[in-house]
């Protein structure tokens, strides 16, 4: 959007106009829907903070937040182009494929969140046989982890697996959708860990009211994670105490 100085002023007007109208005849003001409005700027709202800002009302006292049902976004292309270095979530892996202009290296790279928000770009504006070839894959992905849901797995990977830690992230994120307990990790593992540390941090997974957890090693990579996961006592007795 263009910059005319006054984007702050601009977006608390249309998103307040949208709050008012959320509001039905005849209902409660507590009945009012949380409306959260997202401005995407190719310029710097905010000359100082971080490329994503979220707004909401808080009172004067203590900072304490007045309410959580009117909040606005505010992500800035052009910090962002300066402060990412790499990609790590869905919010990243949009705002990737927005700027990069040019296609041909989005269908090159081999950063699977980039491909993935290409595939995407093609379903919404591919042929109807595209489209229904891609429900049906997703479909298909979605059931079989559905059919897993209810499963007790230990997932362990490392933050330098670029395949593997972002995969088993979006996998926890949707089992987690589909009604699984799931629990991660509060802290990466330390790879260097003594093998009372490593049974600390197991009893503290274990203490967790879930059927599916996940932890991260620090730093590493997709061969380095089986060096180190086949060697954790405490989850290969988990393992083997398991049962139908």
């Amino acid at each position: 959007m263009e910059n005319n100085k006054n984007t702050v002023e601009r977006s608390l007007f249309y998103t307040s106009g949208v709050y008012h109208e959320n509001l039905k005849t005849g209902k409660d003001y507590k009945d009012i829907p949380r409306t959260i409005s997202i401005w995407i700027t190719n310029y710097n709202v905010f000359e100082n903070g971080p490329y994503h800002e979220r707004a909401r009302l808080r009172r004067d006292y203590e900072y304490i937040l007045l309410t959580n049902t009117f909040e606005l976004h505010y992500i800035q292309l052009t910090k962002f182009k300066e402060k990412c270095k790499r990609i790590s979530n869905k919010l990243e892996e949009w705002l990737t494929f927005i700027i990069n202009e040019n296609l041909e290296e989005i269908k090159m790279s081999n950063n699977k969140y980039v491909k993935k928000a290409e595939e995407e770009l093609e379903y919404l504006t591919g042929d109807a046989e595209t489209k229904r070839l891609a429900y049906l894959r997703e479909k298909a992905i979605r059931d079989e982890m559905a059919a897993m849901k209810d499963k007790k797995l230990w997932i362990v990977v490392c933050e330098g697996d670029e395949k593997a830690y972002p995969a088993m992230s979006a996998a926890m994120d949707l089992w987690e959708s589909l009604g699984s307990k799931v629990a991660r990790g509060e802290e990466m593992w330390n790879p260097k860990a003594s093998a009372a540390e490593m049974q600390a941090n197991v009893n503290a997974m274990l203490a967790k009211d879930a059927n599916i957890r996940m932890n991260v090693y620090a730093g590493g990579s997709h061969m380095y994670t089986w060096s180190l996961a086949y060697n954790i006592v405490g989850i290969r007795d988990w393992l083997f105490s398991q049962s139908n």
